[in-house]
C-alpha cells in the first residue's frame, strides 16, 4: 500500500488546506446567501434573474426540440407532452456555486482556476440541460417517478458529477504546476 506522498497525490499541506477551507466556506456561503435571497420581481436583480431562468428554459427547449418537435417555450415555461417550469433550483445553481467556490479557493495559478471554473460551470450547465431533458421524458413516459427523479436522483447525480469534475480539475491543475516547477 503506498502513501499519498509516494503516489504523488497530496495537493495541499495543512496550512493550504485550512486556507482553502476558509476561502471556500466564505465564498460558497456568501454566494449561496445571495442566490437564496428573495429579490423583488420588479428589482433589476429580480428581473435579471428571471431573464436568466427564461434563457435556461430556451436552452432546454432547444435541446428538447431535437427529440420532440412539439416543444415550445414561453418565458420560463416549457410546453409539450409534459409541461415544465424552470424556477430557482432548476438551474443547478447550488452545485455550480459549490464547484466554482472550490475551484477558486484552491491554491493554483489564477489562470488555471479561471479555466477550471469556466469549463466546469459550463459542463455543469450542460449536465443540467441533460437533467431537464431527461425529466421531461420521465414525465412523459413514467410520470409516477418524476418527483423522485427530480428531487432525489438528479440532485445526487449532479453533486457526484461536480465532485468528480473538481477532482479531475485538481489533478490537472496540480500536475500542470508540478510539470512547470520541474522545468525551472
Amino acid at each position: 500500500m503506498s502513501s499519498e506522498a509516494e503516489s504523488g497525490w497530496n495537493p495541499l499541506g495543512r496550512a493550504q488546506a485550512l486556507r482553502f477551507a476558509a476561502i471556500f466556506l466564505v465564498s460558497a456561503g456568501t454566494l449561496s446567501l445571495l442566490y437564496a435571497y428573495s429579490y423583488p420581481r420588479d428589482s433589476w436583480v429580480g428581473q435579471g434573474f428571471q431573464s436568466y431562468l427564461d434563457g435556461y428554459a430556451r436552452a432546454a427547449g432547444a435541446l428538447l426540440r431535437l427529440f420532440d418537435p412539439a416543444v415550445s417555450v414561453s418565458g420560463a415555461n416549457i410546453q409539450g407532452r409534459f409541461p415544465l417550469i424552470i424556477v430557482k433550483d432548476c438551474d443547478a445553481m447550488e452545485v455550480k456555486i459549490l464547484f466554482g467556490a472550490a475551484v477558486l479557493a484552491f491554491p493554483a495559478a489564477f489562470w488555471r482556476r479561471a479555466v477550471g471554473a469556466v469549463v466546469g460551470i459550463g459542463l455543469l450547465f450542460f449536465a443540467n440541460l441533460v437533467r431537464i431533458t431527461s425529466l421531461y421524458f420521465v414525465g412523459v413516459h413514467a410520470p409516477g417517478t418524476f418527483e423522485s427523479a427530480h428531487r432525489e436522483v438528479w440532485p445526487l447525480l449532479l453533486v457526484v458529477f461536480a465532485v468528480a469534475l473538481f477532482f479531475v480539475w485538481v489533478r490537472w491543475a496540480t500536475a500542470s504546476e508540478a510539470e512547470a516547477d520541474a522545468r525551472h
